[in-house]
């Protein structure tokens, strides 16, 4: 039989009067999800935009490959997504523009976070110093999973940005009471499971991120480092990024660099690293294209990504320079010699420098 259309007009009525406002929806009608931007413009362009609002997204990686310095930089990116919002407005492309303006109408004032300080490894005066302003930013102590999830739940909607830091190092109350010698198979992931499904029922998906940070093991049958905590956080993650710890980085020239400079040698005869590189890799996305890969330079003076280096491979990568051999050939013409004379160029030239960014913000929302 023909289909009806007011049938079908009849019954969208009557789910969403039952169930709310987009229950069901045409495919056409979805929303484009809004995203955070991360401090590394590299890693922006790896995730197209940043971390996805109203979805979970996961961390994991080995110890001291920046997980936690990444957490409290974006935490400061959404405390002044309005900020980055009326950047966007500057753009000179309309596609940039209009995401400027559908951030500002959804976060006009920034939003609310949260720091679930699991591992206690929560600083007050390095929470500053990245740009966190540490009076808008709610800490929740402890370390056991069931109050850490009910409070989270709790709070979603009136806290837009929760960061849990880290699911491994939490513990079930049942592990904690229980005897020493006591065995408990699984106990950690079978709670972990039931606190992502009431999570993901309770998501508001239009104005709650959730963050999870994870440790990494390695698995002993094929070597693979692999995140632990159980299946069920790999499945709801919209967005998964495995972090590494690269080389570390020795100022020379003012220039980070692999290898170590001759002078500048400490009292045990080998110069003291400056910084050290990250790399990212999107293992999962759901909101993009996967497996790509971001490489961040961390400058330990100030504890700030190195922004020069990325945009300097940046303005190479889409074309607002032309390089050939160890030149670059600058719009105006103009010559500069090696990765210093551009980094250089984009101090001194703030319009290269903002034609560099517009080309990134636009790669960003048309390639999430």
């Amino acid at each position: 039989m023909p289909v009806d259309i007011n049938e079908i007009d009849n019954v969208v009525a009557a789910v969403e009067k039952e169930y709310g406002t987009l229950s069901i929806h045409k495919g056409s009608e979805a929303q484009k999800v809004p995203r955070i931007p991360y401090p590394s413009l590299e890693l922006n362009i790896a995730t197209g935009g940043g971390a996805p609002i109203g979805r979970i997204s996961r961390w994991f990686g080995n110890y001291s490959s920046g997980k936690t310095l990444n957490c409290l930089n974006l935490i400061k990116n959404a405390q002044n997504l309005n900020l980055i919002a009326e950047q966007f407005l500057e753009s000179e492309y309309d596609e940039v523009k209009r995401r400027g303006e559908e951030l500002l109408k959804r976060f006009p004032d920034g939003l609310v976070c949260a720091y679930y300080n699991v591992e206690g490894v929560y600083d007050k005066d390095f929470a500053e110093q990245v740009g966190v302003d540490t009076e808008k930013l709610y800490v929740v102590e402890g370390s056991t999973i069931e109050p850490l999830a009910t409070i989270l739940e709790a709070s979603l909607g009136a806290i837009h940005v929760h960061v849990v830091d880290s699911v491994s190092h939490a513990s079930s109350i049942d592990e904690v009471n229980s005897d020493m010698t006591d065995w408990h198979r699984a106990i950690k992931a079978r709670v972990w499971n039931k606190v992502l499904d009431h999570w993901y029922h309770h998501l508001d998906r239009s104005d709650n991120a959730i963050i999870l940070i994870d440790q990494v093991r390695v698995n002993q049958l094929t070597g693979a480092e692999e995140a632990p905590g159980g299946k069920k956080l790999e499945h709801v993650s919209s967005q998964t990024i495995q972090f590494k710890r690269g080389k570390w980085l020795y100022n020379r020239e003012g220039i980070l660099k692999p290898e170590a400079p001759k002078k500048g040698e400490t009292i045990h005869g080998s110069a003291e690293a400056d910084g050290f590189e990250i790399q990212a890799r999107v293992t999962k996305s759901r909101v993009g294209r996967p497996l790509r890969m971001a490489r961040m330079q961390i400058d330990f003076n100030g504890m700030k990504y190195n922004q020069e280096y990325e945009l300097a491979k940046a303005a190479e990568y889409f074309g607002v320079v032309e390089r050939s051999g160890s030149w670059f050939t600058l719009p105006d013409g103009s010559k500069v010699q090696g990765e210093k004379g551009l980094r250089n160029a984009l101090e001194e030239n703030v319009d290269l420098k903002k034609k560099t960014i517009d080309e990134i913000d636009l790669y960003t929302t048309e390639n999430p």
